[in-house]
């Protein structure tokens, strides 16, 4: 996880998180939320849903989904 949100926050250090929506179930968090951000000074908006795992007060796994609408993952 560490490595990569390292990773996105160098290649876009103004993107910001929008929280949608969560729902907590035991040890399972489930988010929606928006990410918001330039890349060569054009604004983006990815709508993403996380469902986290989470035990002893840190993230033990992660299965995402999220539609970057026909672009490339990478920069």
């Amino acid at each position: 996880m560490r490595r990569s949100f390292q990773g996105l926050f160098a290649t876009f250090p103004d993107i910001q998180a929008e929280v949608q929506e969560y729902v907590v179930q035991g040890d399972r968090v489930a988010v929606r939320y928006l990410a918001r951000g330039s890349m060569s000074g054009k604004p983006f908006a990815v709508p993403i849903f996380n469902l986290f795992t989470v035990r002893n007060g840190l993230i033990t796994a992660d299965d995402a989904m999220f539609d970057n609408g026909g672009r490339k993952c990478d920069p």
